[in-house]
């Protein structure tokens, strides 16, 4: 699995497109599967501009709304593509937090490990079987860490974006 990070969504979306492409070159179009955290707007506002890109060079996108939140209001005004498509998969709880400035840790371990460790044979059993029948090349994620290794389990490609690094949290 390799990860992306950058700074802002058009660097992320260009480095994500680029991988897209060179991994597409000899394949043709990719069916791609973009997991987006339902965790803030942030994340979904940087992959709005990554799905737009990869749909720009012929891909097939599929945004799997991987939290409780639904943000797909905001690929609908910014993705305007009949590649696009949505789906809804539980595969990410977030963090949670008491106010809108403090992470509860305990908490977020606690709903974590209730559905990713927990229903993890469960969800990676039918996370898999999609990823298969729907043909996927390309798995991108901004950032649900189940399907980072859901991908590596059946053999698919994994880019994650993000706008920080992992080696804190």
């Amino acid at each position: 699995n390799a990860g992306a990070g950058a700074g802002n969504g058009n660097a992320a979306a260009a480095d994500t497109a680029a991988t897209a492409t060179a991994a597409s070159s000899s394949l043709g179009t990719l069916n791609v599967a973009y997991y987006c955290t339902g965790h803030g707007l942030g994340h979904a506002t940087r992959s709005v501009e990554v799905c737009a890109r990869l749909c720009e060079r012929g891909h097939r996108v599929c945004v799997v709304m991987a939290g409780a939140n639904d943000a797909a209001a905001l690929f609908h005004g910014g993705v305007a593509d009949p590649r696009l498509s949505f789906r809804r998969a539980l595969l990410d709880t977030g963090a949670k937090q008491r106010d809108p400035f403090t992470v509860d840790g305990r908490a977020s371990l606690e709903a974590y490990h209730a559905l990713c460790v927990a229903q993890r044979a469960r969800i990676s059993e039918a996370e898999a079987e999609w990823l298969e029948t729907e043909n996927i090349g390309l798995v991108v994620t901004d950032v649900v860490p189940l399907i980072c290794a859901i991908a590596a389990d059946v053999g698919v490609p994994c880019v994650a974006v993000s706008n920080f690094g992992w080696d804190f949290v």
